[in-house]
């Protein structure tokens, strides 16, 4: 499936679980809508993780490349991060 069709496949689920009783079913959903997120969530990450090699591998060969690379990340800076936002 395209990413655009989890995403909708999802966004019905979640609008079914607000309208289903407690109890199996909506067990069962909830058991799916998790599965189907760390599917996405282990997609997205490969993804992001190949475009970081990619662009690490430019970098190593194109010393214009590099130096732009290294003032993005003197601004930065080497830091690990638990919140991400757009941009």
């Amino acid at each position: 499936m395209k990413l655009s069709e989890v995403k909708t496949s999802l966004t019905v689920a979640l609008m079914k679980t607000t309208t289903m009783q407690p109890g199996k079913s909506l067990l069962k959903l909830d058991k799916d809508i998790t599965s189907q997120l760390n599917i996405v969530t282990k997609f997205l990450g490969e993804k992001f993780l190949n475009e970081c090699l990619n662009e690490a591998e430019i970098c190593l060969n194109d010393n214009e490349k590099f130096d732009e690379i290294y003032l993005k990340f003197k601004k930065v800076g080497n830091q690990f991060s638990t919140q991400i936002e757009e941009g």
